[in-house]
């Protein structure tokens, strides 16, 4: 799996039943949206007119709907959701919140398709407002089940896209669970400048809420045998709903401390882009290696990205993430590169500076180690096997 953009359209589907192969994130060119299905389901239905679909997982008994709307037909997200539960014999209470500048809408649902059958499940309604449309998506299992299976349902739409900015910030239903609780200023120390800006105050609950959400799917991929041919891919969905969830958390730290770089900068006279990258990478890696360490072998052992940037005891998965959402920030193109053989994640930067690099579909990442104190460049030895990595570009 690489990447977190569009793999796989609508209009083409480079997957089949027939075959067995697994979903990574799919997207829709007409309607301009894409999810980030768990790997494992399939494509099991099609209206052939690009409105409706239905996902099977291959192992676990959850499914997936998705259907689109034109504005033209429903008024709001709240009800279309409405009409759409209803529709499939449903019992639900539908609640409006604001998500990416729009009202969306979400609910929890009992559908009776049959007199001996019950499904269990979450929906939501998301305004697409690129294609003046409506997306609903629905997540269910039978349920007796959803005890088991709930925190699946509920990842499974929190991994929604509308536009290119949704990358970047909580998904729909992670919004809904913890809207703004109030801004919070801070001050951070970075690598000798004192940088103060703000974040907000629920920020680092948020984040650890959608970690363990995916954690223990993570952990569900691990004990499930016919789970485990999806595992390396399960690793990169896992760090890619983390770094989208935290980014937009720390998104306005990012700025600031990018602000005070080019501040600095500008001051010591850095020549050229070269100089610019040469100081900045060493500047916030030295920064991160020298954060308190810290592990919890009895959880996810990850740190929320609100907390570890304020220098609360960390990772090295949380530490690249860290600087990975950072350095985003000031347009350089990261990866991190993760070896559950090892126990251990790099951070990879597309750079021309001198140092050890991986190459990945055609890209070369400078690597960089957060808990040694080293430059970037150097890593151990024992771990430049390029095969023992699992690489997640951001």
């Amino acid at each position: 799996m690489r990447g977190i953009f569009f793999r796989i359209v609508f209009a083409v589907w480079l997957f089949s039943t027939a075959h067995g192969l697994s979903a990574e994130v799919i997207a829709s060119s007409q309607y301009q949206f894409a999810i980030d299905l768990p790997e494992g389901f399939v494509l099991s239905d099609t209206d052939g007119m690009g409105t409706a679909y239905e996902f099977t997982h291959l192992v676990l008994p959850v499914q997936t709907v998705l259907r689109l709307y034109e504005n033209t037909r429903y008024t709001s997200a709240q009800s279309a959701l409405t009409d759409a539960v209803y529709k499939l014999s449903g019992r639900a209470e539908v609640t409006s919140f604001a998500w990416r500048g729009s009202q969306a809408a979400i609910t929890q649902f009992i559908i009776e398709p049959f007199p001996s059958r019950r499904e269990y499940g979450w929906a939501i309604a998301v305004p697409i407002p690129a294609a003046n449309s409506i997306l609903v998506a629905l997540a269910y299992t039978p349920e007796e089940a959803s005890g088991t299976f709930d925190t699946i349902l509920l990842s499974i739409l929190d991994s929604v896209y509308t536009d290119r900015g949704s990358y970047f910030t909580a998904g729909p239903v992670t919004a809904f669970a913890y809207p703004p609780a109030g801004e919070q200023q801070i001050e951070l120390a970075v690598n000798g400048m004192n940088v103060p800006t703000r974040i907000d105050s629920g920020d680092a609950e948020a984040n650890q809420f959608v970690i363990d959400r995916e954690f223990s799917i993570l952990k569900l991929f691990f004990t499930t045998e016919a789970l485990q041919p999806f595992l390396e891919d399960a690793y990169a969905r896992y760090y890619r709903l983390i770094f989208r969830d935290g980014y937009g958390r720390i998104k306005q730290a990012a700025f600031d401390i990018s602000v005070a770089f080019e501040a600095q900068l500008a001051a010591d006279g850095a020549a050229d882009e070269t100089d610019r990258e040469r100081a900045i990478l060493t500047a916030l890696l030295s920064w991160v290696q020298h954060m308190e360490y810290g592990r919890d072998l009895s959880a996810s052992d990850f740190t929320p990205l609100p907390l570890t940037l304020q220098g609360a005891a960390s990772d090295c998965d949380g530490r690249v993430l860290l600087l990975a959402a950072l350095l985003t920030q000031m347009n350089f193109k990261t990866a991190l590169f993760v070896s559950p053989e090892k126990g251990h994640a790099l951070l990879g930067v597309q750079s021309d500076l001198p140092g050890f690099r991986f190459e990945v579909d055609g890209a070369e990442y400078l690597m960089c180690e957060t808990i040694e104190n080293v430059t970037p460049g150097l890593i151990p030895q024992n771990m430049s096997d390029p095969n023992m990595w699992i690489v997640v570009p951001f």
